[in-house]
């Protein structure tokens, strides 16, 4: 009985001894789920412009978990680099409906539209992206675009002077402004945008105007 009792004890002292070494919860790395992962490997291949390639992927995401709002956007984003206008707007609502607020699919679906003339839902899909994000320049941008086909100035300066708030080295919001400020006639505005531009590389504008004494004042 003793023999057992003395083996039952040693059992036991080895269970906790090898317990005492599980890792926390903060100590175990868990591994990207393999749906996540399908996610992260389209995107890479899409940085690579094979939007074909990064569908399959963003795909097989989907085919395994059809609740992350971030695979249908991804692959809108495809569709639409594509000319799949029509596939791209269907996952745009997919993702909205497994979420929302997802600014970055309003802002995509906001340059659809406007390839499409729909300058009306395209500002609505820009005014609500930047309603869930105030720091997301690329909204203000496009929306500011728009504003100025339409040639409504002010709140196409607005939006491209906003957008440099966000980030003052846009050389994209910078140009707009600039063909804004033209619109509006303020040349000492078009040349200190572009002068500005040409301080972040982008001199072929600038260049051009000092060369025709436009930019010499």
């Amino acid at each position: 009985m003793c023999k057992y009792k003395a083996l039952f004890v040693l059992f036991l002292t080895v269970l906790l001894s090898s317990c005492s070494n599980t890792p926390t919860t903060t100590e175990i790395i868990l591994p990207v789920s393999s749906a996540q992962g399908d996610i992260n490997k389209g995107i890479i291949i899409a940085q690579e412009k094979d939007f074909q390639k990064a569908i399959i992927f963003f795909s097989s995401s989907i085919d395994k978990n059809s609740k992350i709002a971030e695979a249908y956007y991804h692959r809108g984003r495809s569709y639409q680099k594509l000319g799949n206008f029509s596939k791209a707007q269907q996952d745009y609502y997919r993702a909205l409906r497994l979420n929302i607020r997802y600014p970055e699919v309003h802002n995509s679906l906001g340059v659809l539209y406007t390839s499409q003339g729909e300058y009306r839902n395209a500002i609505d899909s820009y005014t609500t992206a930047i309603s869930f994000n105030q720091s997301y320049a690329k909204p203000h941008i496009n929306r500011g675009v728009v504003y100025f086909r339409e040639g409504s100035y002010q709140k196409a300066l607005f939006d491209f002077t906003r957008a440099l708030e966000i980030e003052p080295k846009s050389t994209l919001a910078l140009k707009n402004r600039a063909n804004v400020y033209s619109k509006l006639g303020a040349k000492n505005a078009v040349c200190g945008d572009l002068k500005q531009l040409c301080q972040f590389g982008n001199c072929a504008s600038y260049n051009k105007l000092t060369k025709i004494d436009y930019c010499n004042d």
